[in-house]
């Protein structure tokens, strides 16, 4: 058995794979398995794949019969994993090549049920790379062991690669990310950090995350689906604490993210469309 499954979904990046790829492949850290999921891409992504997966078999690869998104190529991976623990990169980012070594060494001497790094936004159009400023007390902390709790958890990141997660609690829990969504990955880290809170957060950038100008966390002009799609899997989010009788706080928490994601979208041409969304998830959850 590995000590990583390294999650790697593939849709339409045969511009960027390549150097994803490299990176993982390169990591001083050898002692994982890759499971590219192809969410039926339409590119020449595979072939890419295909070339490195000949002479590496620590490279597995699956095939979805139609594109399913995110979500669900995470979860076909998922269900396939062999390893000790859990890491996502998403096959248009890349890593330092010491990330899954920094990762193992901070399970290895740590009681903790998960571990985070820290992360460069990449400009892709301005070719430049800073810290992101969504979360300032996530961006200041200096490292070392956090807990989790209803009145901090919005103050983190809720991606789900700049964390690895272990395999054995997300099977005993059947935790999964959300489906047929975008922001799948809020579900999946509210459900896993609120039950399992004890982290340890690498003050190191040890990943990079690529901001394509058309991404749909950089572009607050999006689309109706995106941000119904918010609502919807903090709607699902909420109900699912609500069956498991989590503390006020906990919902509570929800709620506050909601408040932040409304507040990304002020003098925005989608400030109203918005407003409406909130208020009708304010109504649906407590129906």
């Amino acid at each position: 058995m590995p000590e990583f499954t390294v999650i790697f979904p593939i849709y339409n990046v045969e511009k960027y794979v390549e150097k994803s790829l490299k990176s993982i492949l390169k990591q001083t850290f050898q002692d994982f398995e890759l499971i590219c999921v192809n969410d039926c891409t339409q590119d020449n992504s595979m072939q890419i794949i295909e070339k490195f997966a000949k002479n590496d078999s620590r490279i597995k690869i699956i095939h979805h019969s139609e594109n399913k998104g995110l979500g669900a190529a995470r979860n076909t991976a998922l269900k396939e994993a062999s390893g000790k623990y859990i890491v996502c990169v998403d096959s248009d980012d890349w890593v330092e090549n010491n990330f899954l070594e920094k990762i193992h060494q901070a399970f290895e001497e740590n009681d903790v049920d998960s571990v985070m790094v820290k992360y460069w936004v990449y400009e892709e159009l301005i070719d430049y790379a800073h810290i992101s400023t969504l979360f300032p007390a996530f961006a200041h902390f200096l490292g070392g062991n956090y807990l989790f709790t209803p009145n901090n958890i919005t103050n983190h990141p809720s991606y789900a690669w700049n964390k690895a997660y272990k395999t054995e609690i997300i099977r005993e829990n059947y935790y999964q990310w959300m489906e047929g969504v975008f922001y799948e990955d809020v579900f999946f880290y509210f459900n896993y950090l609120i039950n399992h809170p004890k982290t340890y957060i690498i003050n190191e950038m040890l990943y990079y995350y690529r901001q394509r100008e058309n991404s749909i966390t950089k572009n607050k002009n999006t689309s109706y689906k995106k941000l119904e799609d918010m609502f919807k899997v903090l709607k699902m989010l909420y109900k699912t604490f609500d069956a498991q009788m989590q503390s006020e706080e906990v919902k509570q928490a929800v709620l506050t993210y909601a408040k932040q994601f409304r507040g990304q979208y002020v003098n925005t041409k989608n400030e109203k469309l918005t407003e409406l969304m909130f208020s009708k998830f304010l109504c649906e959850i407590n129906s």
